[in-house]
Protein backbone atom coordinates (compact mmCIF):
# COMPACT_ATOMS: atom_id res chain seq x y z
CA UNK A 1 0.00 0.00 0.00
CA UNK A 2 1.07 3.57 -0.63
CA UNK A 3 2.17 5.55 2.40
CA UNK A 4 0.87 9.07 3.02
CA UNK A 5 3.92 10.78 1.50
CA UNK A 6 3.70 8.74 -1.70
CA UNK A 7 -0.05 9.26 -1.94
CA UNK A 8 0.33 13.04 -1.65
CA UNK A 9 3.16 13.06 -4.17
CA UNK A 10 1.14 11.11 -6.72
CA UNK A 11 -1.76 13.51 -6.24
CA UNK A 12 0.43 16.40 -7.39
CA UNK A 13 2.71 14.51 -9.80
CA UNK A 14 1.11 15.93 -12.96
CA UNK A 15 1.71 19.52 -11.85
CA UNK A 16 5.28 18.75 -10.81
CA UNK A 17 6.09 17.01 -14.08
CA UNK A 18 4.46 19.87 -16.00
CA UNK A 19 6.60 22.50 -14.31
CA UNK A 20 9.80 20.48 -14.73
CA UNK A 21 9.23 19.92 -18.47
CA UNK A 22 8.24 23.52 -19.18
CA UNK A 23 11.30 24.71 -17.26
CA UNK A 24 13.76 22.41 -19.02
CA UNK A 25 12.28 21.46 -22.40
CA UNK A 26 13.71 17.99 -21.81
CA UNK A 27 11.81 14.92 -20.65
CA UNK A 28 14.98 13.20 -19.46
CA UNK A 29 16.08 16.19 -17.39
CA UNK A 30 12.52 16.74 -16.15
CA UNK A 31 12.31 13.12 -14.96
CA UNK A 32 15.53 13.59 -12.98
CA UNK A 33 14.11 16.69 -11.31
CA UNK A 34 10.83 14.95 -10.50
CA UNK A 35 12.71 11.97 -9.01
CA UNK A 36 14.89 14.25 -6.89
CA UNK A 37 11.78 16.09 -5.70
CA UNK A 38 10.25 12.74 -4.77
CA UNK A 39 13.33 11.73 -2.75
CA UNK A 40 13.44 15.04 -0.90
CA UNK A 41 9.71 14.78 -0.15
CA UNK A 42 10.25 11.41 1.53
CA UNK A 43 12.78 13.01 3.88
CA UNK A 44 10.17 15.32 5.42
CA UNK A 45 7.25 14.71 7.73
CA UNK A 46 4.22 15.52 5.58
CA UNK A 47 2.16 16.17 8.73
CA UNK A 48 4.36 19.19 9.46
CA UNK A 49 3.91 20.65 5.96
CA UNK A 50 1.07 23.16 5.63
CA UNK A 51 0.59 22.60 1.89
CA UNK A 52 2.02 19.56 0.13
CA UNK A 53 1.36 21.15 -3.27
CA UNK A 54 3.22 24.35 -2.38
CA UNK A 55 6.16 22.42 -0.91
CA UNK A 56 6.45 20.10 -3.90
CA UNK A 57 6.15 22.85 -6.50
CA UNK A 58 8.63 25.05 -4.64
CA UNK A 59 11.16 22.23 -4.39
CA UNK A 60 10.64 21.17 -8.01
CA UNK A 61 10.99 24.74 -9.28
CA UNK A 62 14.22 25.34 -7.38
CA UNK A 63 15.71 22.04 -8.56
CA UNK A 64 14.68 22.85 -12.14
CA UNK A 65 16.37 26.25 -11.95
CA UNK A 66 19.60 24.60 -10.82
CA UNK A 67 19.27 21.96 -13.53
CA UNK A 68 18.59 24.58 -16.21
CA UNK A 69 21.85 26.36 -15.42
CA UNK A 70 23.84 23.18 -16.16
CA UNK A 71 21.59 22.21 -19.10
CA UNK A 72 22.39 25.45 -20.88
CA UNK A 73 26.09 24.63 -20.79
CA UNK A 74 25.31 21.31 -22.53
CA UNK A 75 23.17 23.06 -25.15
CA UNK A 76 25.95 25.50 -25.96
CA UNK A 77 28.05 22.45 -26.89
CA UNK A 78 25.19 20.72 -28.73
CA UNK A 79 25.88 19.73 -32.33
CA UNK A 80 23.77 21.86 -34.67
CA UNK A 81 20.39 23.32 -33.74
CA UNK A 82 18.78 22.24 -30.47
CA UNK A 83 15.03 21.58 -30.21
CA UNK A 84 13.06 20.53 -27.11
CA UNK A 85 12.32 16.86 -26.62
CA UNK A 86 8.78 15.98 -27.79
CA UNK A 87 6.04 16.09 -25.19
CA UNK A 88 3.36 13.49 -25.85
CA UNK A 89 0.18 13.35 -23.81
CA UNK A 90 -0.25 9.89 -22.26
CA UNK A 91 -3.84 9.56 -23.50
CA UNK A 92 -5.43 8.30 -26.70
CA UNK A 93 -6.64 11.18 -28.83
CA UNK A 94 -9.13 11.09 -31.66
CA UNK A 95 -7.60 13.58 -34.05
CA UNK A 96 -10.89 13.91 -35.89
CA UNK A 97 -12.17 15.83 -32.86
CA UNK A 98 -11.64 19.52 -32.24
CA UNK A 99 -8.99 19.80 -29.53
CA UNK A 100 -7.62 22.85 -27.81
CA UNK A 101 -4.06 23.77 -28.73
CA UNK A 102 -1.89 23.93 -25.60
CA UNK A 103 0.54 26.78 -26.07
CA UNK A 104 2.27 26.08 -22.76
CA UNK A 105 4.08 23.03 -24.20
CA UNK A 106 4.40 24.26 -27.79
CA UNK A 107 7.81 24.02 -29.40
CA UNK A 108 7.56 27.69 -30.33
CA UNK A 109 7.06 28.80 -26.73
CA UNK A 110 9.69 26.43 -25.33
CA UNK A 111 12.20 27.83 -27.82
CA UNK A 112 11.32 31.36 -26.71
CA UNK A 113 11.58 30.41 -23.03
CA UNK A 114 15.18 29.33 -23.71
CA UNK A 115 16.03 33.02 -24.13
CA UNK A 116 14.87 33.90 -20.62
CA UNK A 117 16.93 33.71 -17.45
CA UNK A 118 16.08 30.70 -15.25
CA UNK A 119 14.29 32.94 -12.73
CA UNK A 120 12.31 34.74 -15.46
CA UNK A 121 11.33 31.40 -16.92
CA UNK A 122 10.21 29.99 -13.57
CA UNK A 123 8.24 33.11 -12.61
CA UNK A 124 6.51 33.24 -16.00
CA UNK A 125 5.55 29.55 -15.98
CA UNK A 126 4.22 29.66 -12.43
CA UNK A 127 2.20 32.81 -13.13
CA UNK A 128 0.89 32.18 -16.64
CA UNK A 129 0.33 28.43 -16.68
CA UNK A 130 -0.14 27.41 -13.05
CA UNK A 131 -2.02 30.46 -11.80
CA UNK A 132 0.29 31.33 -8.92
CA UNK A 133 -0.18 34.73 -7.31
CA UNK A 134 2.88 36.87 -6.67
CA UNK A 135 3.03 35.98 -2.99
CA UNK A 136 3.25 32.30 -3.96
CA UNK A 137 5.89 33.00 -6.61
CA UNK A 138 7.82 35.06 -4.08
CA UNK A 139 7.86 32.16 -1.62
CA UNK A 140 8.79 29.66 -4.32
CA UNK A 141 11.69 31.66 -5.75
CA UNK A 142 12.72 33.26 -2.46
CA UNK A 143 12.52 36.71 -4.04
CA UNK A 144 10.58 39.81 -3.08
CA UNK A 145 7.10 40.33 -4.45
CA UNK A 146 8.28 43.32 -6.51
CA UNK A 147 11.19 41.34 -7.93
CA UNK A 148 8.83 38.57 -9.05
CA UNK A 149 6.55 41.10 -10.74
CA UNK A 150 9.55 42.43 -12.64
CA UNK A 151 10.63 38.92 -13.63
CA UNK A 152 7.19 38.16 -15.07
CA UNK A 153 6.99 41.54 -16.78
CA UNK A 154 10.38 41.08 -18.50
CA UNK A 155 9.44 37.56 -19.55
CA UNK A 156 6.14 38.73 -21.04
CA UNK A 157 7.86 41.45 -23.06
CA UNK A 158 10.44 39.03 -24.39
CA UNK A 159 7.79 36.49 -25.38
CA UNK A 160 5.55 39.11 -26.99
CA UNK A 161 8.52 40.38 -29.00
CA UNK A 162 9.19 36.85 -30.24
CA UNK A 163 5.50 36.35 -31.09
CA UNK A 164 5.34 32.87 -29.56
CA UNK A 165 1.55 32.66 -29.84
CA UNK A 166 -0.80 30.30 -31.63
CA UNK A 167 -3.52 32.01 -33.62
CA UNK A 168 -5.35 29.05 -35.13
CA UNK A 169 -7.62 26.17 -34.21
CA UNK A 170 -6.46 22.56 -34.22
CA UNK A 171 -8.59 21.82 -37.31
CA UNK A 172 -7.00 24.70 -39.24
CA UNK A 173 -3.62 23.50 -38.01
CA UNK A 174 -4.30 19.99 -39.34
CA UNK A 175 -5.39 21.34 -42.72
CA UNK A 176 -2.11 23.23 -43.03
CA UNK A 177 -0.25 20.03 -42.12
CA UNK A 178 -2.04 18.13 -44.85
CA UNK A 179 -1.39 20.90 -47.38
CA UNK A 180 2.29 20.88 -46.38
CA UNK A 181 2.64 17.12 -46.99
CA UNK A 182 0.63 17.37 -50.21
CA UNK A 183 2.86 20.17 -51.55
CA UNK A 184 6.01 18.16 -50.81
CA UNK A 185 4.68 15.01 -52.46
CA UNK A 186 3.40 16.85 -55.53
CA UNK A 187 6.47 19.06 -55.86
CA UNK A 188 4.16 22.07 -55.85
CA UNK A 189 6.24 25.16 -54.99
CA UNK A 190 3.21 27.41 -55.57
CA UNK A 191 1.28 25.61 -52.85
CA UNK A 192 4.22 25.98 -50.47
CA UNK A 193 4.32 29.71 -51.17
CA UNK A 194 0.59 29.92 -50.37
CA UNK A 195 0.81 28.17 -46.99
CA UNK A 196 4.19 29.43 -45.75
CA UNK A 197 4.46 32.95 -44.34
CA UNK A 198 6.99 35.38 -45.78
CA UNK A 199 8.94 35.20 -42.49
CA UNK A 200 8.83 31.38 -42.24
CA UNK A 201 11.81 29.64 -40.62
CA UNK A 202 12.85 25.97 -40.56
CA UNK A 203 14.71 24.49 -37.59
CA UNK A 204 16.05 20.93 -37.68
CA UNK A 205 17.65 18.95 -34.84
CA UNK A 206 19.81 15.97 -35.78
CA UNK A 207 21.99 16.07 -32.68
CA UNK A 208 24.97 14.94 -34.75
CA UNK A 209 23.34 11.49 -35.03
CA UNK A 210 21.11 12.00 -38.06
CA UNK A 211 21.47 14.08 -41.20
CA UNK A 212 19.94 17.53 -40.68
CA UNK A 213 20.58 21.10 -41.71
CA UNK A 214 22.74 22.92 -39.15
CA UNK A 215 21.39 26.39 -39.82
CA UNK A 216 17.99 28.04 -39.89
CA UNK A 217 16.42 28.14 -43.36
CA UNK A 218 14.30 31.13 -44.38
CA UNK A 219 11.77 32.12 -47.09
CA UNK A 220 8.86 30.13 -48.52
CA UNK A 221 10.68 29.38 -51.77
CA UNK A 222 13.87 28.09 -50.15
CA UNK A 223 12.01 25.93 -47.63
CA UNK A 224 9.52 24.68 -50.22
CA UNK A 225 12.30 23.61 -52.57
CA UNK A 226 14.09 21.95 -49.65
CA UNK A 227 11.14 19.66 -48.84
CA UNK A 228 10.37 19.03 -52.51
CA UNK A 229 13.97 17.92 -52.91
CA UNK A 230 13.65 15.51 -49.97
CA UNK A 231 10.55 13.89 -51.50
CA UNK A 232 12.32 13.57 -54.86
CA UNK A 233 15.17 11.75 -53.09
CA UNK A 234 12.62 9.37 -51.60
CA UNK A 235 11.37 8.55 -55.10
CA UNK A 236 14.83 8.15 -56.58
CA UNK A 237 15.94 5.83 -53.75
CA UNK A 238 12.63 3.95 -53.83
CA UNK A 239 12.12 4.73 -50.15
CA UNK A 240 8.66 3.83 -48.87
CA UNK A 241 7.20 6.76 -46.95
CA UNK A 242 4.38 6.69 -44.41
CA UNK A 243 3.12 9.89 -42.83
CA UNK A 244 1.09 9.84 -39.61
CA UNK A 245 -0.69 12.83 -38.07
CA UNK A 246 -0.31 12.87 -34.30
CA UNK A 247 -0.71 15.26 -31.38
CA UNK A 248 2.43 16.36 -29.56
CA UNK A 249 3.74 19.49 -27.88
CA UNK A 250 0.19 20.75 -27.63
CA UNK A 251 -0.76 20.71 -31.31
CA UNK A 252 -1.07 18.47 -34.40
CA UNK A 253 2.19 17.27 -35.93
CA UNK A 254 3.42 14.56 -38.27
CA UNK A 255 5.72 11.57 -38.05
CA UNK A 256 7.54 10.52 -41.21
CA UNK A 257 8.53 6.86 -41.49
CA UNK A 258 11.16 5.79 -44.03
CA UNK A 259 10.77 2.09 -44.84
CA UNK A 260 8.82 1.65 -41.59
CA UNK A 261 11.54 3.33 -39.52
CA UNK A 262 10.69 6.59 -37.78
CA UNK A 263 12.96 9.24 -39.30
CA UNK A 264 11.44 12.67 -38.60
CA UNK A 265 8.84 14.38 -36.44
CA UNK A 266 7.57 17.76 -37.62
CA UNK A 267 5.35 20.34 -36.02
CA UNK A 268 4.98 24.06 -36.51
CA UNK A 269 3.37 27.22 -35.27
CA UNK A 270 0.98 29.36 -37.26
CA UNK A 271 0.55 33.10 -37.71
CA UNK A 272 -2.20 34.73 -39.78
CA UNK A 273 -3.32 31.30 -41.02
CA UNK A 274 0.08 30.50 -42.49
CA UNK A 275 2.94 28.31 -41.29
CA UNK A 276 5.40 30.61 -39.54
CA UNK A 277 7.91 28.24 -37.90
CA UNK A 278 8.71 24.61 -38.80
CA UNK A 279 10.43 22.33 -36.28
CA UNK A 280 11.88 19.08 -37.66
CA UNK A 281 13.15 16.56 -35.12
CA UNK A 282 15.66 14.07 -36.55
CA UNK A 283 17.71 13.20 -33.46
CA UNK A 284 17.02 9.50 -32.75
CA UNK A 285 17.61 10.03 -29.02
CA UNK A 286 14.62 12.35 -28.98
CA UNK A 287 12.48 10.44 -31.47
CA UNK A 288 12.54 7.47 -29.08
CA UNK A 289 9.83 9.18 -27.00
CA UNK A 290 7.33 8.35 -29.76
CA UNK A 291 7.97 4.61 -29.50
CA UNK A 292 5.01 2.70 -28.09
CA UNK A 293 2.57 5.59 -28.52
CA UNK A 294 -0.80 5.16 -30.22
CA UNK A 295 -1.23 7.52 -33.12
CA UNK A 296 -4.03 8.93 -35.18
CA UNK A 297 -4.66 9.12 -38.89
CA UNK A 298 -2.48 7.73 -41.66
CA UNK A 299 -2.09 10.08 -44.57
Amino acid sequence: MLNDNTRLFEKHRRAIEGIAYRMLGSLEEAKDVVQETYLKWHEVNSLEVKSARAWLITTCSRLAINSLNSARVKRERYYGLWLPEPYIESIDLDLSCQLEIDESVSTALLMTLERLSPLERAAYILREFFGFNFDEISNTLDKSNDSCRQLVSRARKNIQNKEARFETSSNEHKQLLKSFVSAARAGDINQFERILSDSVELYADGGGKAQAINQILNSPTVIGKFFIGIWKEYLISNTRINVVIIWYNGCPGILIYENKNLATAINFDVKDNKINKIYAMRNPDKLKFFIGQRFGLNE
